[in-house]
């Protein structure tokens, strides 16, 4: 799986000209498009922002697009791999599998980002650096369990894969991706911020990156819990239709 993954992740931008640094690119543009938006021309004072707007962005950008990425290739894991699937033995959890992987190496390259971001604004390694990667594998755990059950269900109905698509691009509004969690304390969708299963990974990220503090107990149990639930919700669909998935994808 691990090769496979590797494969994947070399091949998503081999037939184009600037290859590798797509991975970078991506991510950049939508930092500076976010930044100039909401960091100059709304100008809007966030009390709850202590550093510049640039560096809180991306560290909350990056976990969801690394979520948000696990979701959407995950869901068409069954799809995009059907020749496998209907050829070889291969349990199908794999491909799902294979995407995380895969996703992870790509957080790991645009992590790079973060920490230029960082330097230049004066933020330099802390002690809870140390904790950071953990955020990410309960996120990616989390993407893994969701993908898991959308992609058994994507086999019998394809557009569940596009619903999915769209749905993640109104879902960066209810994470505290571009705004902190503070502003929605008052707002209608508040709720909606409290329910997202990336909120607490986001949270988390910042608390270790931003201000070198331990995220508390709550904070971590809200991760696992939402790892635990998507991965039981996971487990459960597929087991429950995966007798078909071979010959319906």
């Amino acid at each position: 799986m691990f090769r496979r993954s590797k494969a994947i992740f070399h091949a998503r931008y081999a037939a184009h000209s600037l290859g590798f640094l797509w991975h970078f690119i991506h991510p950049a543009i939508l930092i500076g498009m976010y930044s100039i938006v909401f960091g100059w021309l709304v100008r809007r004072d966030f009390a709850a922002v202590s550093v510049p707007y640039p560096v809180f962005l991306c560290a909350g950008l990056l976990p969801w697009m690394f979520f948000a990425e696990v979701l959407s290739r995950g869901t068409s894991a069954f799809r995009s791999n059907r020749v496998y699937l209907r050829k070889l033995a291969i349990p199908e959890q794999v491909f799902v599998g294979e995407v995380v992987l895969s996703s992870v190496a790509t957080f790991l390259i645009q992590f790079a980002i973060l920490i230029c971001f960082g330097a230049f604004f004066g933020i330099f390694p802390s002690w809870t650096w140390i904790g950071m990667p953990l955020p990410i594998i309960i996120l990616g755990i989390t993407g893994f369990g969701f993908a898991l059950g959308l992609a058994t269900v994507n086999a019998y109905f394809p557009d569940i894969h596009q619903a999915l698509i769209a749905i993640l691009r109104l879902a960066i509004w209810t994470a505290p991706v571009i705004f902190p969690l503070a502003f929605y304390a008052q707002s209608s969708i508040g709720w909606l911020v409290r329910v997202n299963p990336a909120t607490s990974a986001i949270m988390a990220m910042r608390l270790l990156y931003i201000d070198g503090v331990w995220p508390s107990v709550w904070i971590w149990a809200e991760m696992l819990a939402w790892a635990v639930g998507a991965m039981v919700i996971g487990v459960a669909v597929h087991r429950l239709l995966r007798h078909e998935i071979r010959d319906v994808v």
